[in-house]
């Protein structure tokens, strides 16, 4: 605990200079010792890269599991959206979700806010695929600049994602791009088959 104090200190710079690599040092010392908190600053400094060691997300996880397992609140957090971003871990939001309630059931603020943001996401309905008719309008709207910049390469992407859809009008002018070679590289077999269709 005392050097996880000496830790804290030169890591926000309260009465001593700030140096994140030596907080960096007395962290990992403690976490040696089994200390959680020291777990979990160990395992922050790998999540960021920071305290004079490279980002490493595999080192990352490891702390946060071992603070977590000790029933450290901010480390079952940490741990949490590890889960939830995917990161050194399969993306798995059941398990983020529960670490992040083994955290706020222990009061700590980031774990409930967290939880309350992944439910608030998946009450949220999906929202709906824009019509081929839709994405056609956009489409004639970004390639000709009406009101908006000019851009026939996202024209083409609209019209292909109509025209994936069936919708005959953005095949044809998916066809002309190619033909023309406006927006995308030009290729006649391309036009063609989107004529075709």
């Amino acid at each position: 605990e005392n050097i996880y104090q000496q830790a804290n200190k030169y890591w926000n710079g309260t009465g001593v200079e700030k140096n994140e690599v030596e907080a960096v040092r007395l962290y990992r010392q403690a976490a040696d010792q089994g200390h959680a908190a020291s777990q979990s600053m160990v395992g922050f400094a790998y999540d960021l890269g920071r305290g004079g060691i490279a980002k490493n997300d595999a080192e990352a996880l490891r702390w946060y599991r071992l603070s977590a397992n000790q029933r450290y609140a901010h480390g079952q957090y940490l741990l949490g959206t590890m889960y939830q971003n995917g990161q050194a871990v399969t993306k798995d939001l059941a398990e983020a979700r529960r670490w992040f309630q083994l955290s706020a059931n222990q009061g700590n603020e980031n774990g409930k806010k967290a939880l309350e943001r992944l439910e608030t996401a998946s009450a949220a309905p999906a929202p709906e695929a824009p019509s081929a008719e839709s994405l056609f309008q956009q489409a004639n709207d970004v390639w000709n600049g009406t009101g908006v910049p000019k851009n026939e390469a996202e024209a083409v992407r609209l019209y292909r994602r109509a025209a994936d859809q069936g919708h005959a009008p953005s095949q044809a002018l998916l066809g002309l791009a190619y033909d023309l070679g406006r927006g995308i590289g030009q290729s006649y077999a391309e036009a063609l088959k989107w004529y075709r269709r």
